[in-house]
């Protein structure tokens, strides 16, 4: 449940039940992963233990560890730290983006860092490149609901990114396909197609 004040905080309620405590087959893993290019696996705990073979595979690791305030956070820090490809949210930084991403890197070495800046867009940070700059949030049709902006943002990264390996491009389509999710207030709705995001990219850019 997900409660809104009249400036557009919100508090998020959420029972996982059991769901913290399963664990994921590693075999199934194993499996799975033969036919894969990149792994997203997000900080909830059954992921966890898949860091280790993902990494020994090496291939990318994308994460997203949401509102995270300390490099040292006892929950998230093996996911920085596996994290090719790591997301995040501005919201309780204790310092500047800028400021925070460099920190990042230079702890964990990600190769790129995004941290989303809500309605003034996203910080992209490419290491190899030492590529560090804003990049400006893509016009929303409308805004209704907000929740899943940065789900639908890391989602559509990690697509475009595993098709050309081009975080430049995939972070401005990604930026397209999270415009687009807020424009509607039902969580499953307001998702773009592939073709429909790459065609407003090309009238875009």
């Amino acid at each position: 449940m997900i409660l809104f004040d009249k400036d557009g905080q919100r508090q998020i309620n959420v029972d996982l039940k059991d769901i913290q405590d399963r664990t994921y087959p590693e075999p199934l893993f194993q499996q799975a992963s033969t036919g894969c290019s990149l792994f997203a696996l997000c900080n909830i705990n059954f992921s966890r233990p898949l860091l280790r073979p993902a990494k020994e595979t090496g291939k990318p690791i994308a994460t997203d560890v949401h509102a995270i305030s300390n490099l040292d956070d006892d929950y998230n820090r093996d996911f920085m730290a596996a994290a090719d490809i790591l997301f995040m949210s501005d919201e309780l930084l204790p310092c500047s983006p800028e400021e925070w991403a460099r920190k990042v890197v230079n702890r964990f070495g990600n190769e790129i860092v995004v941290v989303g800046l809500g309605a003034d867009g996203v910080l992209l940070c490419v290491k190899h490149d030492n590529f560090l700059e804003r990049v400006p949030a893509h016009p929303a049709p409308k805004i209704i609901n907000t929740i899943g902006a940065g789900d639908a943002l890391f989602s559509a990264f990690v697509h475009f990114y595993a098709k050309k390996r081009d975080p430049y491009v995939a972070i401005q389509k990604a930026a397209i396909f999270a415009a687009h999710k807020i424009s509607v207030a039902c969580a499953a709705d307001g998702f773009l197609t592939e073709q429909e995001v790459n065609k407003i990219h090309a009238d875009a850019y």
